[in-house]
């Protein structure tokens, strides 16, 4: 059935009117048609872009595939610098300050958390909250259902929360306390958003070869050279290559409707109770969204929990027998995705482009472009080098 409409992440029924559908399918509408036709004015009118719109562009959709696209939750930029499953790249991932500054500096695989601990001296984790909420759609809501913001916060972070903590001044604020300090009700990263999802999605359907001609498949090597997102994170390489190898096959893509990133699972292997049994699914709940196209999930004990008669907290838990002390050991066994689509396989045969998005591609078409540039929305490292 083609489609008629792009509807909210997840399908979630927060929007209950079709004035509010419709208005947030014409922002999608309005970001997926701009990266397209972006697209399309740096490859020239010789080339045809092999990035489409589902709801404007008509398509033959008898070959249609669906290409789900995961990678692990945890920044993969910190496990480079200081080890995968170190201590010091836990640490780094998240602290406990008012502002969650470690949140927005390091955690940029779509996928954020917020830790709480009991007031003991041992500071134990008794909750890590998820979320993969584009910001997008919380602007959204703020400007067109405020009362809809303030209901959400108090049902999922707490019921303390006030139209004046989320609306200073009347104007929705993303970086209010029950969003960074106190809760982790949608993404605040600056890199972690959907128009960065698309643009992805988008500019990596550009074929590329090396200074011998050769094509580009392998994906550290693809992102380097067509600067589409970082290098090194769990992301961004993994969708590109997964992206362009489609295109490679002349497909036309695009990214499945609802439009959104989702938390598909977590792979609880090696994850035991005090008494060493091991921990069940009810431990980690999809509290918005849907089983694998998740936007919000708790991590905690069931109520009522107890082994050997005794309750116990996150922080007794252990994975890989290394008791749980940071919310980003649970992060690394979370699976993040989105799902592309692909159509008309080889109907489309572009050229290979070279690499910097540079003079080979751009001065064949008049267009005036800076070599090497990057498109604006495109994701970068965030007080990270590799």
């Amino acid at each position: 059935m083609p489609l008629t409409r792009f509807d909210p992440p997840a399908d979630i029924d927060d929007l209950d009117t079709e004035a509010l559908r419709n208005a947030w399918s014409e922002e999608i509408d309005e970001t997926v048609t701009k990266n397209r036709d972006d697209l399309q004015a740096k490859l020239g009118p010789n080339h045809p872009a092999q990035f489409f719109n589902e709801l404007t562009d008509p398509k033959n959709m008898a070959d249609r595939v669906e290409q789900p696209i995961m990678w692990q939750g945890f920044p993969r930029l910190l496990e480079k610098k200081f080890g995968e499953n170190s201590t010091a790249a836990f640490q780094h991932a998240e602290d406990g300050t008012p502002t969650a500054k470690a949140r927005q500096d390091f955690q940029d695989e779509y996928l954020e958390w917020h830790v709480t601990r009991d007031g003991t001296p041992a500071s134990k984790i008794v909750r890590v909250e998820f979320t993969c909420e584009g910001p997008e759609y919380w602007k959204f809501l703020g400007e067109r259902a405020p009362d809809k913001v303030v209901a959400l916060y108090q049902q999922h972070v707490d019921p303390s929360a006030t139209r004046a903590d989320l609306f200073p001044g009347g104007i929705y604020d993303p970086l209010n306390k029950w969003n960074t300090g106190r809760g982790a009700m949608h993404l605040i990263q600056g890199n972690n958003t959907l128009g960065a999802e698309v643009n992805i999605g988008a500019f990596a359907t550009i074929k590329r070869k090396d200074e011998d001609g050769a094509p580009i498949t392998d994906a550290d090597k693809l992102i380097r050279c067509a600067k589409f997102g970082a290098a090194g994170r769990a992301s961004d390489p993994h969708i590109g290559d997964i992206v362009n190898s489609l295109a490679r096959q002349g497909y036309s893509i695009t990214i499945k409707n609802p439009i959104g990133l989702y938390i598909h699972a977590i792979d609880l292997t090696g994850f035991t109770k005090p008494d060493g049994t091991p921990v069940t699914p009810e431990y980690f709940t999809i509290t918005r969204g849907s089983v694998g196209q998740g936007l919000r999930a708790i991590f905690a004990v069931p109520p009522g929990e107890t082994t050997g008669g005794h309750s116990f907290t996150v922080s007794d838990i252990a994975i890989g027998g290394i008791k749980i002390a940071f919310g980003g050991q649970i992060a690394k066994h979370i699976s993040m995705k989105l799902t592309g689509v692909a159509v008309e396989k080889g109907k489309i045969n572009n050229p290979l482009f070279g690499c910097g998005a540079g003079a080979q591609l751009f001065a064949a078409t008049g267009l005036a472009h800076k070599a090497g540039g990057a498109p604006a929305a495109t994701r970068v490292p965030a007080m990270l080098e590799e």
